[in-house]
């Protein structure tokens, strides 16, 4: 862990990991220990949580997570290639609305 310790992000991790010890094919655990570690700054951990979440359960959730993290990386690519299955999982989901038309922008530019 880094130097900076949010004691939200830390109780939210703690919490995950007793509920992966408990459950390990629970992907919305992951998906909260990843928001957690994106929260502390830990790009790999987080991006690997969602990761492992999606492989789970694909979920439109942890798609947009691990997108912003991607993205807070500055791997755009990766970016809006979750921002993409997100939209294609739930296309009528409100948010995903705004990431459909922010992406029909994008596809404008390229």
């Amino acid at each position: 862990m880094g130097a900076f310790m949010d004691p939200f992000a830390m109780k939210m991790i703690n919490e995950a990991n007793e509920q992966i010890q408990a459950n390990p094919k629970d992907s919305r655990a992951y998906n909260q220990r990843g928001q957690a570690y994106g929260i502390l700054g830990h790009y790999q951990q987080s991006v690997e949580d969602f990761t492992v979440s999606i492989t789970l359960s694909p979920n439109v959730g942890a798609y947009i997570n691990r997108g912003f993290e991607h993205y807070q990386a500055g791997e755009r690519g990766k970016a809006i290639d979750d921002f993409r299955m997100a939209v294609k999982l739930d296309p009528n989901d409100q948010g995903n609305r705004f990431l459909q038309q922010a992406l029909a922008g994008v596809d404008q530019l390229t």
